[in-house]
Order: C-alpha cells, then sequence, then structure tokens
C-alpha cells in the first residue's frame, strides 16, 4: 500500500512539474526554430519580442484604464447613514 501511494504521488508530482515549463515564451521560441536561416529565426524571434512588449503595454493600459475607472469623482461623497455613494450628475 505504501509503495502505491509512493508511485502515485510521484507521478503527481512529475505532472505538476512538467505544467510549469509550458509558458508563452518557451513556446514562442520553440516555434522560431523551424525557420531554416539563422536570420529568419533572429526576425521571428523579434516579432515575438515586439507582440510580448505590446501585450504588457496593452495589459498595463487597461489595469490603469481599470484603477481610473474605481476610483470615486472628486464631487462625490458618501452618506452616513446608509453608506450610499452620491456624485453630482
Amino acid at each position: 500500500m505504501r509503495l502505491i501511494s509512493f508511485l502515485v504521488a510521484l507521478c503527481l508530482v512529475g505532472l505538476l512539474s512538467a505544467c510549469g515549463t509550458d509558458t508563452f515564451l518557451g513556446r514562442a521560441e520553440e516555434s522560431c526554430v523551424k525557420y531554416p536561416t539563422p536570420e529568419a529565426r533572429a526576425d521571428c524571434e523579434q516579432r515575438l519580442r515586439q507582440a510580448f512588449s505590446d501585450f504588457n503595454k496593452q495589459q498595463e493600459q487597461d489595469k490603469k484604464a481599470q484603477r481610473a475607472a474605481e476610483k470615486p469623482n472628486g464631487l462625490c461623497f458618501k452618506r452616513q447613514s446608509s453608506s450610499e455613494l452620491v456624485c453630482p450628475n
């Protein structure tokens, strides 16, 4: 019984560790290997880096927009009796 539980635990650890190696950059680097010339590979890697950079910039902009939307207007106030947020039209 101990051997079976040990093997199950070992398999589980192996499967979980394999999941961590499949990242966006890892897959992107492997996709550029298919090009035959070093120039084509370098161009592919440069495009992927640019796409990843653009993606990160877009995420940052989305986060900033979300934070700005969450901030209440300076003219808004919260009623103490009902805790209702009231803003002028």
